[in-house]
């Protein structure tokens, strides 16, 4: 893999000889609309610089309110390299804040007209994200400040991407295999509706092509340039200590040092990529999708650019968040050994350099962020390999060790989205119904901080042959939700520590059921550790918020349903709690054994139901029986509904129910939950889980359980790796 798009030789064959009708027009159409005039450059920097000295110029001609050099404004993340020209000009920069998606930060940026009122005003499209430039077109109309649009990191315009500056920088040699080439774009339409400027600013970009060669001559770099992209093609590349590792050292294609003005061979090689670019934009974002699925979650790295209004772009690069510098530095050589060709942001100018506490979103760009090539030369394969050895070395670092109850409910707690089936008391309950083996494991990473909890109960199906499933887990412990490579990674050490146990000493089937949505992301991490999927229903219910107000749990509720529990709330019913395994539990469970006798539905079975109601309340434990009663008129109370409701760390799940004619004909099972909900608020519980709701749901259920208005979710599927050794592979 290389960190840049390679050159084709027959790309370089066409454009070596002389074209004597270029067609301009054509060569300009990514970027440039019709009613708008372009001018080529070498590189961006070189814009800035003309545009600041037009801007010089027209102040000058005019009555101006202020003299002195101008004030051009710029986000705090730039850099530094590409302001050696505009700099030049004597122009003082003032940068302002950015926030966490990117976009300036208004309160920044109303400050700062109080102090420094702007002449040029700079706004950026970072790594291809969409940026909001309300504010900045704000500031421009009220001072009059020319809006530049640098989208250099835009592949070509796109929604409203080069649709909202004066002028718009786009950078066609930091996404395509081009020796140099930028395009300066002139709207006529921005929010100064500058007309006539085009020829000043040809003049001042003439005017620095002159100064360059009195100082450097008329330096050509295309032939260092073709010679270097033909030895990579052949398979000689820079590697080592020496090999670059700055995002701008390599996608923009070195130092600023550089003629102002684009070569006809970079037009002439620009224009075999015209007819490509939707094909290149839809390569980029399906490498970056990748790159996700193989990256995030590996030790803290999170993707960047999943806002929720930047989903559609085309990604500069793939660029991962780290937690700290220290990290992130670990993941940078990692993946530098992987040859995932990692790459950083390549300076900060030393104003924000110096003011880490006035700028530190900057100052964490930074330091801790990684960046992954995404052109549309990278090879799908290649990234796979890439996360197969990334699964094998975070796997390798994490650790899983056995663990106690006191210790295990302490962690329980933290779980976001705990479920039934992993929590200790089902595993026990379990223990003593299904003569199953309950392995209970904690995995921590690298640091030796827990991350997971893992429940898998190990039965003996045939004398050779042991099963063990890790149902709906292992439950996470983050604060954001796992990720597919997260699970792999934990599947692995999960497994490889009952390997080293006693459970694994014969033939064996180790089946998983990931708690996190079934993906083509995860389908691929788990093939990576030969993991195989089994064509069996994937578990699925509802979930309900409890930290709502009750008045909007019952908005949530389809119109039917809310009548139904009206209707059971007249009725009359005695509604009371309880968690007596004794006399009420006996009462309900034989109308459980009954309707089961009756009905011949697939429910939970009884035996199991005896054992959880036994299990002891704990902190994180609680059984609640919820009952309805009728009164009769001989003044005692006949039991026409029951539900059993199980709250396990921060969530409540709705294990059974039963009901009675009567108790239907009065919606009794309706004011039961509702109860349940309340008094599960009361306890602090923050989900309240339907305990299953899939398309395998009977039809009358499925309607009852999808009237409550909770959050539909499903897990991954299941998954199987035979065992086919006594040790830990």
């Amino acid at each position: 893999m290389h960190p840049a798009p390679s050159l084709k030789i027959p790309d370089l064959i066409r454009a070596l000889l002389p074209t004597r009708n270029l067609d301009e027009i054509a060569l300009k159409e990514p970027w440039v609309q019709e009613q708008d005039q372009a001018l080529w450059t070498s590189k961006s920097a070189w814009s800035l610089a003309a545009i600041a000295t037009a801007k010089s110029n027209s102040l000058s001609e005019f009555t101006s309110p202020r003299s002195g050099p101008l004030n051009v404004w710029l986000p705090e993340l730039f850099c530094d390299e590409s302001l050696d020209p505009l700099r030049e000009t004597g122009a003082i920069l003032h940068f302002y804040n950015i926030n966490e998606q990117l976009d300036p930060d208004p309160a920044s940026l109303d400050k700062l007209s109080e102090i420094s009122p702007p002449d040029i005003i700079i706004g950026v499209h970072f790594f291809g994200m969409p940026a909001n430039f309300e504010h900045l077109i704000q500031h421009s109309i009220s001072s009059g400040a020319w809006l530049i649009e640098d989208a250099t990191h835009v592949l070509q315009r796109q929604n409203f991407q080069g649709d909202q500056g004066d002028f718009v920088l786009f950078s066609p040699h930091k996404h395509l295999a081009l020796p140099h080439g930028a395009l300066l774009v002139i709207r006529n339409e921005g929010p100064n509706r500058l007309l006539g400027v085009q020829n000043d600013i040809a003049c001042r970009l003439h005017n620095l092509q002159d100064q360059f060669e009195q100082s450097y001559g008329r330096s050509n770099q295309v032939p260092t340039w073709v010679i270097k992209r033909v030895l990579n093609r052949l398979g000689i590349r820079r590697i080592g200590p020496g090999s670059p590792s700055q995002l701008g050292g390599v996608v923009e294609g070195g130092s600023v040092l550089l003629h102002p003005k684009m070569s006809e061979f970079a037009k002439r090689l620009l224009s075999r990529y015209i007819s490509r670019m939707d094909q290149i934009s839809e390569l980029r974002k399906t490498t970056s999708e990748i790159w996700g699925s193989q990256i995030s979650g590996v030790a803290d790295m999170e993707k960047l650019g999943d806002f929720a209004r930047k989903n559609e772009f085309t990604p500069y690069t793939a660029a991962f968040f780290g937690r700290n510098e220290k990290s992130v530095s670990e993941h940078f050589r990692l993946l530098t050994q992987l040859g995932a060709q990692p790459t950083r942001w390549p300076d900060l100018p030393p104003e924000v350099m110096v003011q880490s506490e006035s700028y530190p979103l900057a100052h964490e760009f930074f330091t801790n962020v990684i960046h992954l090539p995404t052109h549309q030369d990278v090879r799908h394969r290649s990234l796979e390999r890439i996360g197969s050895k990334l699964v094998k070395h975070m796997s390798g670092s994490w650790s899983a060790r056995p663990t106690q109850q006191k210790d295990w409910e302490q962690l329980w707690l933290m779980v976001r989205h705990p479920n039934l089936i992993q929590s200790w008391q089902y595993g026990s309950s379990l223990e003593r119904t299904r003569n199953s083996a309950v392995i209970r494991l904690v995995i921590c990473d690298q640091s030796e901080r827990p991350i997971a909890l893992a429940q898998v109960v190990s039965s003996q199906r045939f004398p050779l042959l042991r099963l063990h499933l890790l149902n709906q887990g292992p439950s996470w412990l983050g604060s954001s939700d796992m990720t597919p490579v997260q699970y792999a990674c934990m599947v692995v050490v999960i497994r490889n520590a009952i390997s080293r146990s006693n459970c694994m000493k014969r033939f064996g089937i180790f089946i998983c059921s990931p708690p996190i949505t079934k993906s083509t992301a995860l389908e691929g991490a788990l093939k990576r550790v030969r993991f195989k999927g089994m064509k069996k229903e994937s578990w699925a219910s509802s979930r309900i918020d409890l930290n709502q107000e009750s008045a909007q749990l019952a908005a949530n509720m389809d119109g039917k349903w809310r009548n139904g529990l009206r209707k059971a709330q007249k009725s009359g019913l005695l509604v009371t709690a309880s968690s007596n395994c004794g006399g009420d539990w006996t009462t309900v469970r034989e109308l459980y054994v009954a309707m089961i006798a009756t009905k011949g539905a697939d429910m939970v079975e009884p035996a199991l139901l005896d054992a959880i109601m036994q299990q002891p309340s704990t902190p994180s434990w609680n059984v609640q029986l919820m009952l309805a009663h009728e009164p009769q008129a001989s003044g005692e109370k006949e039991l026409v509904a029951a539900i059993m409701v199980v709250k396990s760390g921060q969530s409540a799940t709705y294990l059974m129910g039963v009901s009675t004619d009567q108790g239907r004909r009065n919606n009794a099972t309706s004011v039961l939950l509702w109860e349940s909900m309340q008094l599960q608020k009361e306890m602090g519980t923050a989900l309240f889980d339907l305990g299953g709701l899939s398309e395998l749901t009977p039809e009358g259920i499925s309607r009852f359980k999808k009237g409550l208005g909770g959050n539909p979710y499903s897990t991954g599927g299941y998954f199987w790796r035979l065992n086919r050794i006594m040790r830990a592979r």
